[in-house]
């Protein structure tokens, strides 16, 4: 374990503790099989701490002390990571999609209120836009008029993340034989490979697997630098030819209209507009004429699907909730400066929401028969 954990730091271990349930930055179900965990504390100026399985020593997680901090203040709040809720999949999901309603009838109900109030205010001359005067209702009022349908959206693509539209509005989901497309099938395993094996550049190796893809055998080796992806004859890992006869002998009714190695992000495939986790490029795309799009890294295993249902769903979720479209990836100050905008709209409704809630709550408290 001790050299495991400089390879991957470059630093020593200082402590490692064995942790029989499940973590706060652990905390899914699917690792019960993992465990006991083992917490391996790095002696660097970060605070890094690293979580390996019990089962076959593999990395689960890496953090930092920055990182910690942030996931407290941004990650588990609005995700709900909270292990005691996390690690129950089907009760975080229920409670997620819950609260997302009743957020969204929350919102629709006070804008409009809010324009209904705003309408009266006008007619009787009370005030050009809020018949207000306390500062926190006023500006709640007013905020929430031009800033409520940008929280209203981004409750409804929050709720989103964990469900889909309904069918009779977006249409079926792909057929399922095209998600097994690039399925690593049973032969894929982690191994150690011998050094002959590897390509000459990596160095500091964490990690050795195998898989089948596009019926391709490739191997993949993750170091200190990133991961390498590579077979035993060739780079690229597939060609247009691979995935069209893949596609012919494992759904031999799909019907494919166009095919081509592109080097450029579509409206369907596209990386956050912050620019983490970018899919790879090349892709080959493939058309077929029911509708679905294929995207198959060139280089990397990597598959994506789509038709309407998906591309409606990415409307109801990515494109509301973080403006993920081709223009925002291509001009990220501008995104940035626009969710800057939107963000600090949608806080102030939040936040004077929230003191007139708590100011609600306090009054009734002092008024009840408990309190006198």
């Amino acid at each position: 374990m001790k050299e495991l954990s400089h390879k991957i730091t470059g630093h020593t271990l200082s402590e490692i503790d064995t942790i029989t349930h499940l973590d706060q930055w652990v905390p899914f179900a699917g690792r019960r099989e993992d465990l006991p965990f083992y917490r391996a504390k790095i002696s660097d100026e970060v605070g890094t701490e690293i979580y390996f399985s019990g089962r076959d020593g593999s990395v689960l997680q890496e953090t930092d002390a920055r990182s910690r901090l942030m996931s407290y203040i941004g990650a588990i709040p609005h995700w709900l990571y909270f292990r005691p809720i996390r690690e129950h999949i089907d009760l975080w999901i229920k409670l997620f999609v819950i609260l997302g309603i009743v957020g969204c009838i929350m919102i629709l109900s006070g804008m409009i209120i809010g324009i209904y109030r705003s309408r009266q205010a006008k007619k009787k001359g009370i005030g050009k836009w809020t018949p207000y005067r306390d500062i926190w209702y006023k500006w709640h009022h007013i905020s929430g008029l031009f800033f409520g349908i940008v929280v209203l959206t981004w409750m409804f693509s929050g709720w989103m993340s964990l469900d889909k539209l309904p069918e009779w509005l977006s249409g079926p989901m792909p057929r399922e034989g095209f998600y097994r497309l690039s399925d690593p099938s049973a032969i894929s395993r982690e191994v150690a490979l011998s050094e002959k094996t590897l390509p000459r550049s990596l160095s500091g190796i964490k990690k050795l697997s195998y898989r089948l893809y596009f019926g391709n055998l490739i191997y993949s080796a993750e170091s200190v630098k990133g991961t390498e992806y590579f077979t035993s004859e060739r780079k690229p890992l597939i060609s247009e030819a691979d995935v069209l006869l893949f596609i012919k002998e494992q759904l031999p009714d799909t019907e494919v209209t166009r095919v081509e190695l592109t080097d450029q992000y579509t409206d369907d495939y596209l990386p956050h507009p912050s620019g983490k986790r970018r899919p790879p490029l090349p892709v080959i795309r493939v058309e077929t004429g029911e509708g679905t799009t294929i995207y198959a890294g060139v280089n990397e295993p990597a598959l994506q699907i789509s038709n309407k249902a998906t591309r409606l769903n990415a409307w109801a979720y990515q494109r509301l909730h973080s403006l993920k479209f081709l223009w925002s990836y291509k001009h990220p100050i501008l995104w940035r400066l626009i969710m800057f905008f939107l963000l600090t709209g949608g806080t102030v409704v939040s936040v004077t929401g929230l003191v007139l809630g708590i100011r609600l709550i306090t009054r009734r408290v002092r008024k009840s028969p408990l309190s006198r």
